[in-house]
């Protein structure tokens, strides 16, 4: 069995990642890696660098599957949505998610979720309403992040009381 990273950040997330994409996929395979997430924040403009990245590696008989996904900024938007279906989507603090495309119908709703928290609920940064993630679930992982993620934080918030 090999290990896979499902949190990889590239050139792509500002202030958090500097490795460009073909070093990062040439390493990966190097250490044994038969597959590696790119997790940039809340973008997903490496898609087709990795893509290209991948195929240059197969193309010399070194196989690695690109899993597609992004780290997200995620609110609870419970109690926040107005009889118009309208979010207050400034309410509340963000905490990290991880998406991750299972399926080509994920990578599509990945995509869409993307849109949205850039087009629709975008404040200091793309964030995204639990109840859109819902609305667009089908064909994603969903994972905790880091330490600014949901299920960090409530452990760090319980130890420190």
């Amino acid at each position: 069995m090999a290990f896979c990273h499902l949190h990889t950040h590239t050139e792509y997330s500002l202030l958090d990642g500097a490795a460009s994409i073909p070093k990062i996929i040439t390493k990966a395979k190097e250490l044994g890696m038969t597959s590696l997430a790119i997790t940039d924040h809340g973008v997903v403009q490496s898609f087709p660098d990795a893509a290209k990245a991948a195929k240059k590696l197969k193309d010399k008989g070194k196989d690695i599957k690109v899993i597609y996904g992004i780290e997200g900024y995620v609110f609870d938007d419970e109690g926040l949505i107005d009889e118009d279906g309208n979010i207050d989507y400034k309410a509340r603090p963000t905490n990290h998610i991880i998406l991750l495309a299972a399926t080509q119908e994920g990578l599509k709703n990945i995509y869409k979720l993307v849109s949205y928290s850039h087009l629709n609920y975008f404040y200091k940064r793309p964030r995204l309403p639990k109840s859109v993630i819902a609305a667009h679930r089908e064909g994603i992982i969903i994972g905790s992040a880091c330490e600014a993620g949901e299920v960090y934080q409530a452990f760090y918030k319980q130890k420190s009381h």
